[in-house]
């Protein structure tokens, strides 16, 4: 119910050609998801699975919007694309200043492994 109300949102904005406001909430959603990852990973606080579905469902908006837009915009694709891309970065950037990287991809490796 509240990805079609979603949904319903952005095709209404993108009729009304106000389509920088799809560019501004797409930027934006990926956020939350970004930041409870960090902190949960940095042991800033321990996260729920409630929290990680409702930013994993806010993190998935922009990328479904994005592949239902490709009919009208490849461009807005190739954005959220590179947006995806530069959080990924500045993540494995922030783990690595806060010494962290190491830990964390020796946990994932051990458990790929396992």
């Amino acid at each position: 119910m509240g990805l079609i109300t979603i949904l319903l949102i952005f095709s209404t904005i993108i009729i009304t050609r106000k389509i920088y406001l799809v560019y501004l909430i797409s930027f934006l959603l990926p956020l939350p998801a970004m930041l409870d990852f960090m902190g949960h990973e940095l042991k800033w606080y321990k996260s729920n699975n409630f929290i990680r579905i409702f930013s994993g469902i806010l993190l998935g908006i922009p990328l479904g919007v994005s592949i239902v837009l490709t009919k009208v915009s490849f461009y807005y694709l190739f954005l959220i694309i590179v947006w995806y891309c530069l959080i990924e970065i500045f993540v494995v950037h922030f783990f690595k200043i806060k010494n962290h990287l190491d830990n964390y991809y020796t946990k994932y490796t051990n458990g790929i492994v396992k």
